[in-house]
């Protein structure tokens, strides 16, 4: 949820609060994703259900695009600790074909 606050000079400022989940549905597997603020940018953690081993990219899609990736744990876990906002695709990377999400703004 974003917040606009009306300052003086007629400018506008976001406020970010709370935190967002998102649910995507893969081939053979369920992505659940929780989206927050923080002092360096947005973090993400993600649960995959059943687990697999895999490579996730997170596809910032702004310019200059950037990719930061990691990778899911025995548990189904996995996490960008510092993302940058603006819109992104996460990518999904070993199984028999690659998954990607839609665009997700952060």
């Amino acid at each position: 949820m974003s917040i606009v606050e009306r300052l003086p000079e007629g400018t506008a400022r976001m406020t970010e609060v709370g935190a967002w989940s998102l649910s995507y549905l893969g081939p053979g597997f369920h992505v659940q994703l929780r989206i927050a603020s923080g002092p360096r940018g947005a973090r993400l953690d993600g649960f995959m259900s059943p687990t697999h081993p895999m490579r996730v990219q997170l596809i910032a899609l702004g310019r200059p695009s950037t990719v930061l990736e990691t990778v899911v744990s025995d548990s189904g876990r996995f996490e960008f600790q510092a993302a940058t906002s603006g819109p992104h695709r996460l990518s999904f990377i070993g199984g028999d074909q690659p998954f990607m999400t839609p665009p997700i703004w952060i």
